[in-house]
């Protein structure tokens, strides 16, 4: 069985005989230590002309395919911004964000810069919020909302706002909902979800509600302890973060071993949190504990995954300290 070797302080995953491991530089990394806007980043998300979205704390910054500094930056009273744990943006490019302590979601405008507030908020006794964490968009604009408090995903119609009750609701004993850390919805409308502390990836058929039993897969069956990020592009691969092994995975079918794993010092992967991926296929890595993102072109199961697709822009700096706890 094949390992690809970590480092000292990280966990050493087992990478499946069927996979391509590639432990490679990324293409394009931007760096908390040489960019002023990015500082523990807990996710990221990629926009129609490949923008990239950063989430941190109470501010999202943007960068361009080319810039090293953020050309864009959500940040102040206005915005409503608390604290949130993840983000999403739709296929017009909208940006959805959940605020657990204040049980809304807010949702800005494309190209939505500075102290700015939202163009709408979802908020109110009949939306069912109960600690928002986690939030998908469909192609068709449908919302999910994953709900830490109640253990629930409520799903929105599409433009939903103000005090409007939901249109179905997952929830009960059967659905295997526990602390629901990213999401995702894939083209034929299923919804992938990472229940974080049981690195169980959990999908829904795209009309679910109610006590309905997902499909589950045992991320710990693969080696995999604590998942933290998940996308799905336009192919259908799936792709997900652990951030105990500094590994990101990439699954043809979640029935299958994954046919790709990025993950090794030269990946410079650290603690990532969050996975996107544009319409060519670039994965984009959100790393908590080297302040970065990390950009890895076109993947693919065979061949050789990086390219120089991307502009060097930016820098990886070893960190000045390793984080005092896990981001998770």
């Amino acid at each position: 069985m094949n390992h690809t070797i970590m480092g000292t302080h990280r966990r050493v995953p087992t990478v499946p005989a069927g996979a391509v491991a590639y432990d490679t530089a990324p293409a394009r990394t931007v760096s908390g230590w040489n960019s002023p806007g990015i500082r523990q980043p807990q996710g990221t998300a990629v926009d129609s002309a490949k923008n990239f979205y950063v989430l941190m704390e109470s501010k999202i910054t943007v960068y361009s395919p080319a810039s090293p500094d953020p050309i864009r930056t959500i940040e102040g009273d206005l915005t409503g911004i608390d604290n949130p744990f993840g983000f999403a943006l739709d296929a017009d490019d909208y940006l959805y964000v959940p605020n657990s302590t204040r049980n809304s979601v807010l949702v800005f405008a494309p190209e939505a810069d500075g102290n700015v507030s939202p163009q709408r908020v979802l908020a109110g006794a009949r939306t069912g919020l109960n600690g928002p964490e986690a939030v998908a968009v469909s192609p068709e604009g449908v919302l999910y909302v994953a709900n830490y408090e109640s253990k629930s995903i409520t799903v929105y119609a599409p433009d939903a706002g103000g005090d409007t009750a939901p249109i179905r609701t997952i929830t009960g004993s059967e659905t295997g909902i526990y602390y629901i850390r990213g999401m995702a919805v894939g083209a034929d409308g299923s919804l992938y979800a990472i229940n974080n502390r049981s690195s169980e990836i959990l999908v829904f058929g795209p009309d679910a509600t109610l006590n309905i039993a997902p499909t589950i897969t045992d991320g710990k069956a693969q080696g995999l302890t604590n998942l933290s990020g998940i996308a799905v592009d336009a192919n259908g691969y799936i792709l997900v973060t652990d951030c105990a092994s500094f590994s990101v995975l990439i699954f043809a079918s979640l029935a299958d071993e994954p046919v790709t794993t990025i993950s090794g010092s030269a990946s410079h992967l650290d603690y990532p949190t969050g996975v996107a991926v544009d319409g060519e296929h670039n994965v984009y890595v959100a790393n908590w504990g080297n302040w970065s993102i990390t950009v890895y072109t076109a993947h693919a199961p065979v061949e050789q995954l990086v390219s120089p697709a991307f502009p060097p822009t930016g820098a990886l700096a070893a960190p000045r300290h390793r984080p005092r706890h896990r981001p998770l």
